[in-house]
């Protein structure tokens, strides 16, 4: 994703993750985030750079005029994710880790060794993370994420978080996964291929799942999802926003509404923010800008009040 073609605060800092640092971090307004974190499914991956970027843009433009004093950490999700062992996914997802230690999100490790191209902060008092995620590639990769950073043993970590989940989380069936993988391949032959690999991946799952009792991925994943402590920052209270549609193709409206009567049957603090049929998959702030961007408004200023009741 060519994010230097209109971007040009953004920095490459692995392999599809990329940082905005403000000019004057030290200023960041106390209703405003000192963290945020996107992560951009497949889609943005898989079609030409430019358009990836300019999609990446509708969201990340907006946060920069909104809050122009906070860091964004922007992660971008490819199918190759899918395929990957642990091992490797937790590579693709260090330097994220390595970011989160840079700004003083989280404490330094024991290691010697520090990138030159990430200027350490002096850890705040408190931080401020809003985490957007979209589609299951984003779930998947905030779940890898979580396990990255629950070998840390984080404790006692003093910030404001809220969650953002845009399409997502979705069931994983056959068919569906299918058509998320194929959908953005033009080429017929890859296109083929593509499905090939769906079909023994779910094949695998199914032996998995049936021989060694293993949980089917895409359950474990929403089962993680509703952890109150998925992440450092997150409790039971946190509050969380899931933006869905009737009109969503590859995630349905009940399988998103499955996973909020979990959430809140366990307790979580959920709010919904459901679009029509005319609102299609990671396009709901093209439907309606205005209704979008309120809901996330309200979010983060859920999060704050949480946040100043817990300081």
């Amino acid at each position: 994703m060519a994010l230097s073609t209109f971007e040009t605060s953004f920095v490459t800092i692995g392999k599809g993750i990329y940082l905005f640092k403000p000019g004057n971090p030290g200023a960041v307004d106390s209703a405003h985030p000192t963290r945020r974190y996107l992560n951009f499914w497949m889609e943005y991956a898989t079609y030409s750079s430019n358009i990836g970027a300019q999609r990446a843009n509708k969201y990340t433009s907006v946060y920069r005029k909104q809050y122009s004093n906070t860091t964004i950490i922007l992660v971008q999700s490819e199918p190759s994710f899918f395929w990957s062992i642990e091992f490797m996914q937790h590579k693709v997802l260090g330097p994220v880790v390595e970011i989160l230690e840079a700004v003083g999100c989280i404490p330094p490790s024991q290691r010697c060794f520090r990138r030159k191209d990430l200027q350490h902060s002096t850890p705040l008092a408190q931080h401020r993370v809003l985490v957007h995620v979209f589609s299951n590639g984003g779930c998947f990769q905030l779940i890898t994420l979580a396990k990255l950073l629950s070998k840390r043993q984080i404790e006692g970590a003093s910030t404001t978080c809220g969650i953002i989940f845009d399409s997502c989380p979705g069931s994983g069936s056959f068919r569906g996964s299918q058509r998320a993988f194929s959908s953005v391949i033009t080429n017929p032959i890859a296109r083929f291929l593509v499905k090939i690999m769906v079909a023994l991946l779910f094949c695998i799952q199914f032996f998995m799942k049936h021989v060694f009792r293993k949980q089917p991925y895409f359950q474990a994943m929403k089962s993680s999802l509703n952890d109150p402590n998925v992440l450092p920052w997150t409790s039971k209270r946190t509050p969380r926003l899931y933006i869905y549609s009737e009109g969503d193709e590859l995630v349905e409206a009940d399988v998103v509404e499955e996973h909020v009567k979990d959430a809140r049957e366990i307790g979580l603090t959920v709010s919904v923010e459901k679009f029509g049929k005319e609102s299609k998959h990671v396009s709901h702030v093209r439907a309606d800008p205005q209704r979008y961007w309120t809901s996330v408004g309200q979010l983060w200023k859920e999060a704050l009040e949480l946040g100043e009741k817990e300081v």
